[in-house]
């Protein structure tokens, strides 16, 4: 019975460690490729953004000239 209950608790630790891993993954990876990706990217993103608000009515924010005006 103690051996039972010695490896359901290893194998609580182990899914722990890997969960903690998990998420230091997901961190580093959000804080390496994607802020910088979105800073450099930001100005074309933020365009796409609004045109597609203003294409499917869900926000007119930006007008079409002013769109037009910004990718230029």
């Amino acid at each position: 019975m103690q051996c039972l209950l010695r490896a359901i608790e290893l194998y609580s630790k182990a899914v722990d460690r890997l969960w903690s891993n998990v998420r230091l993954l997901m961190h580093v990876v959000r804080r390496v490729l994607l802020v910088p990706v979105v800073k450099r990217f930001g100005r074309i993103l933020q365009v796409i953004v609004n045109t597609i608000e203003v294409d499917a009515r869900i926000g007119v924010r930006l007008g079409r000239r002013d769109v037009f005006a910004a990718l230029s």
